[in-house]
């Protein structure tokens, strides 16, 4: 059997610690250059590490005025690495909303080339989701996937 993940990871769902791996204070995401937004309801992004050498994430970010600020591109750092060959893949698909009643937007996630984070951008027009997209009351993004982080 290859090195990696046992059957008794794939049981627990971790949650990342806010502020860490390059996200601000109190965030599940990075400033890059800017103000991350940080959910006071829900600022939560979870993984499962997987036999298969992926890992289930899952995001939430909502509530309050989340105060993303500067039009610079939502970066999420990813709880654990991703392997080289993940990079300039989907890494996942998710809905943002722009305030309560307003409609939802699918969104999806890819990692940049070589970095360790997800980016965001709407899955109809390729439009990156910037900071400040998250800065109203009551905004929201939710999101999910997979990425590899062992290779076997």
């Amino acid at each position: 059997m290859p090195a990696g993940f046992n059957f008794d990871y794939e049981k627990k769902r971790f949650v990342a610690a806010l502020g860490q791996n390059g996200a601000a204070a109190g965030s599940i995401f990075e400033a890059n250059g800017g103000t991350a937004p940080i959910g006071t309801t829900n600022n939560r992004l979870e993984y499962t590490p997987l036999r298969s050498g992926l890992v289930f994430w899952n995001m939430y970010c909502s509530g309050g005025d989340l105060n993303g600020a500067t039009a610079v591109e939502l970066h999420m750092p990813l709880p654990m690495p991703p392997v080289s060959d993940v990079t300039d893949q989907q890494i996942g698909t998710g809905l943002a909303r722009r305030a309560a009643g307003t409609a939802a937007i699918l969104i999806a996630a890819d990692i940049p080339n070589a970095q360790t984070y997800a980016t965001f951008y709407r899955a109809d027009n390729g439009t990156r989701i910037n900071n400040d997209d998250l800065d109203e009351n009551n905004d929201t993004i939710r999101a999910s996937g997979l990425y590899k982080v062992l290779n076997f």
